[in-house]
């Protein structure tokens, strides 16, 4: 299967510059709409000197309105290439306990779609689609924000991103939801040096180790990613959970949440270093490939 990249290129062009990168849902309290971003930030600060831990974060985002969280996993088969799933999950905020899972077998036409470094949107963004349609239809009552969750967390990046337009960002602006992403790794962008995304997370590693010293402040879980061009560009946030890790995750806006809200929830649904509603449906997907393959060994021994 060919694609015409630069046709892809201006697509995700496109999608970026229609993301609102602020809060504007309307089932929970708009924490960060349209506003400078010297408050934003200052005002994240205070929230986040305000709880000691997730519970309490949870807590303040429950009673905000948040009460669901939507996560979506893809996960293939290690032996057979052919064979993956598509999982979504919705979780309690303030529990973290899985009140909805989905499970989807891929087809051969999504899994003919290859993985292109850049465009995971292309990829997984079907995929996600149908397993919110399946919400839509199997609990409506999940769907209470513009008929969709209340808010999506994409294993990938959303804006920040080359072009602007990762998988959160793509999917977010496809289906007008509130969406933001978490990646795992940092995903190199022109105009932002790999030897300051290092610093940062030095600077997170330090803060964690002194935390005994530093008890009460939460700032240094929170390390921004800035453009260094003369006109800087915030684009994400290396954030570390509450609990001790050495590795941090990458947040940044799909669509229709600000940054730092999306920080926020991040820090309040990390049990460990992977947020909960993603974690839970790579769990989910991982079992059922695993089940699937010992069922095939016992088919064809």
């Amino acid at each position: 299967m060919s694609f015409d990249i630069s046709k892809l290129c201006e697509t995700q062009v496109m999608l970026g510059a229609q993301a609102k990168l602020y809060d504007e849902h309307k089932s929970w309290k708009n924490l960060f709409p349209q506003s400078s971003e010297t408050h934003a930030i200052e005002s994240m600060d205070f929230l986040l000197n305000s709880f000691s831990d997730p519970q309490e974060l949870r807590e303040f985002l429950y009673n905000s309105g948040l009460k669901y969280a939507c996560g979506a996993d893809i996960s293939v088969s290690t032996k057979d290439p052919y064979f993956a799933v598509g999982v979504l999950v919705v979780i309690d905020v303030l529990s973290l306990s899985v009140i909805y899972q989905d499970i989807i077998q891929l087809d051969s036409n999504l899994l003919q779609v290859p993985y292109l470094p850049g465009f995971l949107g292309l990829r997984e963004t079907p995929i996600i689609v149908k397993l919110i349609q399946n919400l839509r239809q199997k609990r409506p009552d999940l769907c209470v924000e513009s008929n969709g969750p209340q808010v999506i967390l994409c294993d990938g990046n959303g804006r920040l991103h080359p072009r602007r337009c990762g998988l959160a960002t793509h999917l977010g602006v496809s289906e007008n939801i509130v969406a933001f992403g978490v990646a795992k790794t940092y995903l190199e962008i022109d105009g932002i040096s790999s030897e300051s995304i290092q610093a940062k997370l030095q600077i997170g590693v330090d803060s964690i180790q002194n935390q005994a010293e530093n008890a009460g402040s939460r700032k240094n879980h929170v390390q921004w990613i800035m453009t260094e061009d003369n006109i800087p560009e915030k684009l994400g946030a290396i954030v570390f959970p509450y609990k001790p890790a050495k590795n941090a995750v990458y947040v940044s806006i799909g669509h229709r949440i600000s940054l730092e809200s999306a920080v926020l929830i991040t820090l309040s649904l990390m049990k460990f270093r992977v947020v909960e509603p993603i974690r839970q449906a790579d769990l989910i997907g991982r079992e059922y490939i695993r089940m699937h393959q010992s069922q095939q060994n016992i088919t064809n021994p």
